[in-house]
């Protein structure tokens, strides 16, 4: 199976680093890069083509959205994961599929709990 690459986009230390952890757990990834909000995110995307970023919705400056809807109309689409921050070593991640059906997964120091599905 082919590694996958990814860039982590989020203005939260604590969440980059514990989801830069998780994803190198698994060793399903060759690269992981990270940038600390949309506008690092823009000048790492200029020499890296991730097959995932995992966002961030609520930033300073760009928001996770706005940096989403930039990059399809700049025709660059990778797979994305939201992900945001809460509490104190906690994130959720919104997985969302096309039929705008998600399913929250929240990590706490590395347990994963799975919290079920809701529309949005």
């Amino acid at each position: 199976m082919e590694k996958l690459s990814a860039l982590l986009v989020d203005d939260e230390d604590k969440a980059l680093e514990l989801l830069k952890k998780l994803l190198e757990d698994t060793y399903q990834f060759a690269e992981i890069r990270c940038a600390d909000s949309a506008q690092a995110a823009t000048t790492q995307l200029k020499s890296f083509t991730p097959d995932l970023i995992f966002l961030d919705i609520k930033m300073p400056g760009k928001d996770g959205f706005t940096f989403l809807k930039e990059l399809r109309q700049e025709n660059k689409t990778p797979e994305v994961v939201f992900v945001t921050a809460y509490d104190q070593y906690k994130f959720l991640i919104k997985f969302c599929d096309v039929r705008s059906r998600c399913e929250g997964i929240t990590y706490d120091m590395g347990i994963k709990e799975k919290k079920g599905q809701e529309q949005i």
